[in-house]
């Protein structure tokens, strides 16, 4: 009769570890069985973050900037800063490539507040060339419920003087973890009175308390998510979902801008549903802030938008 292997005490505890891990992951009184598939997704993960600590390091991460304007009298309302991972053995990658693994681990703070800095530092740099725009940085609800969120910004803001932080924006995830509603319109309030910055609600429409959100949030702006731009002109559904976050944000006194704006016709029915302002390929793609001031003494709106009435 073959005997048993002998169990590996350290090899034990670190599955124990893992099974732990996962059952947290998936909210609290739960538990998690060990099983390989789990194992391997895990040291995926670990191995990701891992190298991501490397690569902030190695200043492999920079900004790319995305245009924001208004369609239809072409004004530039300002850019969204964007991360990319320059990966030294593979190639440029987005955010979608690696930010997910980092939901709920503490990394991801660090390299939010390394986006906010250097963001701050590429409007000063700007400022010298006589460019000033409004540009918008994506805050992770981690990030934001941190107890000196505000110090921070303070203290970050008070390191760029030239700035005037009403050029300034933080954009929120709607279908982040913004658990604690009350904590969260705290934070922002403090942050408004301290440091004069705005708020925007980001992807609104995808969670399931978007209302919930514009009566607890004291945002000024929310961007309708793009998957709603999708088959616009067949999706009778998407389209009343827009109509429906526009008058939204109208009755609760909000600005409103649509992201995803991939195509010329996308533009002209949002124009005429009222919602001229928007990002998008059809305007820009997202680019290294050395390109900006290029295109910025090149852009000018689409023709087919020219003179688009819009709905009252």
């Amino acid at each position: 009769m073959p005997q048993k292997k002998p169990v590996d005490i350290d090899i034990l505890i670190r599955q124990a570890d893992q099974a732990m891990y996962q059952a947290k992951l998936t909210g609290k009184a739960q538990y998690r069985i060990f099983n390989a598939e789990d194992g391997n997704k895990l040291r995926f993960k670990y191995k990701l973050i891992e190298g991501m600590s490397q690569a902030l390091k190695n200043a492999e991460f920079c900004l790319y900037y995305q245009p924001k304007v208004n369609m239809q009298t072409g004004k530039v309302l300002g850019v969204e800063a964007l991360i990319r991972w320059q990966h030294p053995t593979k190639y440029l990658l987005e955010p979608n490539e690696f930010l997910p693994v980092l939901a709920g681990n503490p990394f991801m703070i660090v390299l939010g507040n390394w986006v906010l800095e250097n963001a701050l530092k590429q409007m000063e740099h700007w400022l010298t060339q006589g460019i000033k725009l409004k540009v918008s940085v994506n805050i992770d609800s981690l990030q934001l419920q941190e107890d000196n969120f505000c110090n921070n910004l303070q203290n970050l803001l008070a390191k760029h003087p030239t700035i005037n932080p009403k050029n300034l924006e933080l954009e929120l995830l709607e279908g982040g973890e913004l658990n604690d509603l009350k904590i969260t319109s705290k934070v922002i309030d403090k942050c408004q009175a301290a440091c004069g910055v705005s708020f925007t609600l980001d992807d609104f429409g995808t969670g399931f308390s978007s209302l919930t959100y514009l009566q607890k949030l004291p945002v000024t702006t929310i961007k309708i998510a793009q998957n709603f731009i999708q088959d616009l002109h067949n999706n009778t559904d998407n389209l009343a979902t827009i109509k429906g976050a526009i008058k939204l944000a109208e009755a609760f006194e909000l600005g409103v801008i649509i992201e995803g704006i991939d195509t010329i016709e996308h533009g002209e029915v949002l124009i005429k549903m009222g919602c001229p302002q928007a990002q998008g390929y059809a305007i820009a793609r997202p680019m290294p802030s050395e390109e900006l001031p290029a295109w910025l003494e090149t852009w000018q709106t689409p023709s087919a938008w020219n003179n688009l009435v819009t709905e009252p």
